[in-house]
């Protein structure tokens, strides 16, 4: 099991696991009592999760750029 933790500024806000059966996403349990804490996606609010490929894959994906930059990429 691989994971990559997900950063806001100096914060660790949650985790990215890839494992068997996919990759998937969860908050850091001390993120949504942070002062200011907000979801990453409207499909992954905050309190939920651990959220799946359904969710997280639209989300990484419009991280990328788009058009002629995403084929520098």
């Amino acid at each position: 099991m691989s994971t990559l933790p997900i950063h806001y500024e100096h914060l660790v806000i949650g985790e990215i696991t890839l494992s068997k059966e996919g990759p998937s996403f969860a908050y850091d349990p001390r993120w949504p009592h942070t002062r200011g804490a907000f979801p990453v996606s409207l499909g992954m609010p905050l309190g939920g999760g651990p959220f799946g490929s359904e969710s997280l894959t639209p989300w990484l994906a419009n991280l990328l750029p788009e058009d002629a930059n995403l084929l520098t990429v």
